[in-house]
């Protein structure tokens, strides 16, 4: 017979598997269904959160059917959720971003190593792709994709003008829909609704 956590769930909070705070969440479950919780709301997988708790094949699944279960994962869940104000400061970071977040200059150097003139004298500088500058300056979220080529690194960065199209709709500033909207100087003309990008003219 599994044990109610009480003690339990204070032995796993000294070894760091379990948040204090979250022992309110965790309180009513027996001790295994503790331990799949906890690893469930970590990995967000049946199978790792069934073996952590010692469950045997797919056992798991009905266990993540229990409402007491089913409850604290969702109080666990709720404490992680971002703000609204949260949500759209990231959207806004988003629509904000552009190339310069991840472009560097350098010297341009020859096959022999040394740097490159041009007919003035002066040193050729060459624009190159840096992830490292996004992710220095705290702006890491901005970048899809790091890919490497042949040339060089390639970064695929958010949609700013999907982060826009969002932020407009939050603050009901635009209505989603085909045909022309008219909005504080900018008339946006949408052909189709799930358009990446968002044609507009200034009024």
């Amino acid at each position: 017979m599994s044990k109610r956590p009480g003690k339990n769930i204070e032995k796993l909070s000294v070894s760091g598997d379990v948040d204090l705070a979250q022992i309110q969440e965790l309180d009513g479950l027996k001790h295994r269904e503790v331990l799949f919780v906890l690893e469930y709301a970590k990995s967000f997988s049946v199978t790792r959160a069934t073996e952590r708790a010692g469950y045997k094949g797919t056992h798991g699944w009905t266990v993540k059917r229990r409402p007491r279960v089913k409850r604290a994962l969702d109080r666990i869940f709720a404490g992680r959720l971002m703000s609204t104000s949260e949500a759209l400061a990231l959207l806004n970071d988003q629509a904000r971003s552009s190339m310069e977040d991840v472009l560097s200059s350098r010297p341009r150097l020859k096959k022999d190593g040394s740097p490159e003139f041009d007919e003035d004298g002066q040193p050729v500088v060459e624009a190159f792709v840096d992830p490292l500058k996004a992710i220095r300056a705290g702006k890491g979220h901005l970048i899809r994709e790091v890919i490497e080529t042949k040339e060089g690194l390639k970064v695929k960065m958010v949609n700013n003008q999907e982060a826009l199209k969002l932020i407009l709709k939050a603050r009901g500033a635009l209505e989603v829909q085909p045909g022309r909207r008219e909005i504080e100087g900018y008339r946006f003309l949408f052909d189709d609704d799930d358009a990446e990008d968002i044609p507009y003219e200034i009024l």
